[in-house]
């Protein structure tokens, strides 16, 4: 589903227009992008949780040159889906099949 399919789908559930509806995701997205960069987690209860996570330095290769490459720390955003959503993704599927 792309992002213009989830404003449509939004859309239809809740009688709002199609502008209100992007306004707010984009503003959910920014917000979450936000506190993700000042080091705060976003928790949804009943949905999961974002977070950041810190990748070590390491040293990987370059397949090209076959030459060694450094690669610092990095920080990169994580979601963590709830117990409860997986379960509900889980039960979903197995019902499908």
């Amino acid at each position: 589903m792309r992002k213009d399919e989830l404003i449509q789908a939004i859309s239809d559930r809740t009688g709002l227009t199609r502008t209100d509806v992007k306004h707010v995701i984009d503003a959910f997205v920014s917000i979450v992008k936000d506190q993700l960069i000042n080091g705060n987690s976003v928790v949804m209860r009943g949905f999961g949780t974002f977070t950041v996570r810190i990748r070590k330095p390491r040293v990987a290769r370059d397949i090209n040159r076959n030459k060694p490459i450094y690669l610092p720390e990095r920080r990169i955003p994580f979601f963590k889906p709830s117990d409860k959503f997986v379960k509900e993704v889980d039960r979903a599927n197995s019902l499908v099949k």
